[in-house]
């Protein structure tokens, strides 16, 4: 009797041991065909075992970073592909207008009103060639892990007010008027002063491309933030280009030649993002509101 009852347990447990030895198999088999790119299933068990399946499970995590991993990866090289086509057509476009110019000027039939006249192109574009190159080099340095900024207290008041002030002739030349409601006196935040008049200098320089009307530049706190707020007020602005402002290259207007590289504002966003802080846009009827935002709690700064 004892016997048979091992015997039956023997049985048993060769079973087992098969249908485990043939699960494994299986998923070996689904493991083969998914690394050949023969499908993109994810490991199934037939087997109810809680070590297989926290094995499949496991196994299916893996799957899943490794996904994401490489969509991530596709993404990347698509935004490398899409920024080398940017930055080349953004630099030959003055590039061929400076060449075009100089060609010109070569010419014997060429009177001297004329030629001043092409000399003060060449120069415009110039000028513009060295904007976008300032622009691609500074892009090149804040996306750098090793790109460090300099953090320390300061008066966010007096910065906003230099730079309101060093603005003062484009104000005039485009009839626009900065109206400055300062809600908290000397505000002290822990930022890069430059980089934040980085960020400050590309929000204005924005408004005066695009904007029709006078701004209103809001200083405040709210809790633990101290908060600029830039109001643009009639845009033309919609959903679409709300969403992808902060984007690099966005530009709203694609087929106008203007000095944008379309980089101003994600550089923007990436020093306020290093500087534990954020930057983002709304839009209230036709009214741009972009506001800037600045952890006071200097904490993590002092860490750093």
């Amino acid at each position: 009797m004892i016997a048979i009852f091992f015997g039956v347990i023997i049985i048993i447990l060769l079973i087992y041991l098969f249908s485990i030895k043939k699960e494994i198999r299986n998923i070996t088999k689904q493991l083969k065909y998914y690394n050949e790119n023969k499908t993109n299933k994810k490991i199934d068990i037939k087997l109810i075992d809680k070590d297989l399946e926290m094995l499949a499970y496991n196994i299916n995590n893996q799957i899943d970073i490794i996904e994401a991993t490489n969509i991530n990866k596709k993404l990347r090289e698509e935004n490398l592909k899409q920024s080398i086509a940017s930055i080349s057509h953004d630099l030959r476009t003055p590039l061929t207008s400076i060449l075009g110019y100089v060609q010109m000027l070569k010419s014997d039939k060429v009177n001297e009103e004329s030629k001043n006249e092409y000399i003060n192109t060449i120069q415009e574009r110039s000028k513009r060639l060295e904007i976008l190159l300032d622009e691609f080099f500074k892009l090149s340095l804040i996306e750098l892990d090793s790109y460090k900024l300099n953090i320390k207290k300061d008066n966010l008041n007096n910065i906003i007010y230099n730079i309101i002030a060093s603005f003062y002739e484009d104000f005039t030349n485009k009839n626009i008027k900065p109206n400055i409601y300062v809600e908290e006196k000397d505000i002290i935040v822990s930022i890069d002063s430059n980089a934040f008049t980085r960020v400050i200098e590309n929000v204005i320089s924005n408004s005066l491309k695009y904007s029709k009307s006078d701004i209103d530049i809001i200083i405040k706190k709210e809790k633990e933030f101290a908060i600029v707020k830039f109001i643009e007020y009639n845009t033309n602005l919609n959903s679409e280009d709300i969403d992808n402002m902060f984007n690099r290259f966005y530009k709203k207007d694609k087929t106008r030649n203007n000095d944008s590289t379309g980089l101003g504002l994600y550089i923007a966003k990436s020093l306020m993002q290093k500087m534990n802080g954020d930057i983002n846009a709304t839009l209230r009827n036709y009214d741009l509101v972009i506001s800037c935002k600045l952890n006071l709690n200097t904490k993590k700064h002092d860490k750093d």
